[in-house]
């Protein structure tokens, strides 16, 4: 199963490697484009990993429980 997400930066304190509101990330499971920083890529990767596998996240919003928040380190 190949999951496609859309990671959109929505708030931003003051961001060391210049992530801007409204940037994009596009994963699909076996890669990324946008070049997260390596904290994005970090923290997202293990969500990102565990959903290609079929996943179910209780966290997870939206009614096909596909949007999840989280942040940087």
């Amino acid at each position: 199963m190949i999951y496609k997400s859309l990671v959109t930066v929505k708030e931003v304190g003051k961001c060391g490697h210049g992530h801007k509101v409204g940037e994009n990330f596009e994963i699909d499971g076996t890669t990324t484009n946008g070049k997260p920083c390596l904290e994005a890529a970090t923290n997202l990767y293990w969500q990102a990993a565990a959903l290609t596998g079929g996943a179910n996240l209780p966290w997870a919003k939206g009614s096909d429980k596909s949007i999840v928040y989280t942040h940087c380190p």
